[in-house]
């Protein structure tokens, strides 16, 4: 899936009909929370997890995401994502290129 360069970060690209696709299909819902300094969007699946969906290799992608990122906020990731080449030699709104993997900092 392309993703593109946003405010915050890399998103998939046309993400809101992506969430919106599985916000309709009742598989996730939405909650916005609003502590009167800042706005939150907080999305939670409401299907079971099916590892049977998914190949070891895709599996042991997610647990090792999970475990280098898991731990980190929103704004950190938001931050560490600004660190890599693939957002700075990219303008807001335009797909970033897959050939900027290669130098992900992050991943190493």
């Amino acid at each position: 899936m392309p993703y593109a360069r946003l405010p915050y970060g890399s998103v998939p690209n046309d993400y809101s009909l992506l969430y919106g696709a599985i916000e309709n299909a009742k598989q996730l819902t939405e909650e916005v929370v609003n502590d009167g300094v800042t706005e939150r969007t907080f999305f939670t699946t409401t299907a079971n997890f099916n590892s049977a969906l998914f190949t070891e290799q895709e599996l042991a992608v997610m647990m090792d995401t999970v475990q280098r990122f898991g731990h980190l906020n929103a704004i950190e990731l938001s931050e560490r994502s600004h660190q890599e080449r693939a957002w700075q030699a990219n303008d807001t709104g335009k797909l970033i290129s897959y050939l900027y993997a290669n130098d992900s900092t992050t991943l190493k």
